[in-house]
């Protein structure tokens, strides 16, 4: 196992000593499949490695006993969340036979009592915690947060890659990164939307910006029946419908979720604040396969369905304030 950036942050998952003993034991043909699965979401790491024990079972018992030390040749793994094994050919349970056990967070691979079982092959799975430092090395995930605005959609670039990838293949035969989500926050030009749909009250709600600087009653009822209107932008039923106009692809990245941001914006020349959707913090899921290292992907918005929402708003706040002179 080579040294680099990402060993370090590694070596502090699993332990040193448990570092070195994999390598060696590796290297005299002991662990013969080594096999790694990133659950990205939950910051967790599933080593599993698959042991030989038949064939030359003695000579590989003094190879083993030459590397660990004695008295019990063991090799214990740090900040263990949980370890699991058997054997492949009668099924023994490991950790039954007391093979491998875990006491607190430090587990323990056995090789005396592992020598005695029938079985010529096993299969060992240690999950650890993954730190927040071998986390951000490991995978780097990004959304576009300036998108591109056409007449039919908002779109966005996606990008999941696995940094340090070539190291992931000189260590491990496989390996997977499930459950990758990462959450942005997309900057979108709303303006000239909002101009198109508000044409027509445009005039109105700049008077009443106007009026309510002056302390207009009806100026002021006008502006907050218009930010309570908007403010439905971030409800349940709201959400769920401009779900339907997000999409993402290609299929190996998932929509998760989406939530409006709402922001205040002063009114030109006047100074006045109204609160306006600007924002959309989106979630999205991504998985890495066999010797995928990088995944690239769109996000996109469909714009007829986004300005369905907003018209509809559009057209709760002329019902609401038709009554209101100022």
């Amino acid at each position: 196992m080579p040294f680099d950036p990402v060993s370090a942050p590694l070596l502090a998952t699993i332990g040193k000593t448990a570092y070195n003993w994999i390598k060696q034991i590796s290297d005299a043909k002991i662990i013969i499949s080594k096999n790694l699965t990133f659950y990205h979401q939950d910051s967790e790491l599933e080593f599993s490695f698959v042991v030989s024990l038949g064939g030359a079972r003695v000579k590989r018992n003094r190879i083993v006993q030459r590397i660990l030390p004695p008295p019990d040749a063991s090799i214990e793994f740090e900040n263990v969340l949980s370890i699991a094994g058997n054997g492949l050919e009668c099924g023994e349970n490991l950790v039954t036979l007391d093979a491998i056990s875990l006491s607190k967070d430090t587990a323990k691979i056995d090789f005396g009592k592992l020598y005695g079982i029938k079985s010529s092959t096993v299969l060992i799975r240690i999950r650890t915690k993954a730190s927040a430092e071998l986390k951000r090395l490991l995978v780097f995930c990004r959304i576009e947060q300036i998108p591109q605005h056409t007449e039919t959609k908002i779109e966005s670039r996606i990008e999941v890659a696995l940094d340090y990838a070539n190291l992931w293949s000189k260590i491990f035969d496989q390996y997977v990164v499930r459950d990758i989500e990462f959450t942005a926050t997309l900057n979108i030009d709303l303006y000239d939307m909002l101009n198109r749909i508000f044409k027509k009250q445009a005039k109105k709600i700049t008077k009443a910006a106007e009026q309510a600087v002056q302390g207009n009653a009806n100026a002021i009822r006008f502006l907050n029946i218009m930010t309570e209107s908007f403010l439905s932008f971030e409800s349940d039923e709201v959400i769920s419908r401009l779900r339907r106009s997000v999409s993402v692809t290609p299929e190996n990245f998932i929509l998760k979720e989406i939530h409006p941001a709402m922001q205040y914006v002063e009114m030109p020349s006047i100074g006045y604040p109204i609160v306006l959707p600007g924002r959309m913090r989106i979630s999205v899921g991504c998985v890495l396969d066999g010797n995928q290292f990088i995944a690239h992907g769109r996000l996109v918005i469909d714009v007829k369905k986004f300005s369905e929402v907003l018209r509809e708003i559009a057209q709760d706040v002329q019902l609401k304030t038709r009554k209101l002179r100022f």
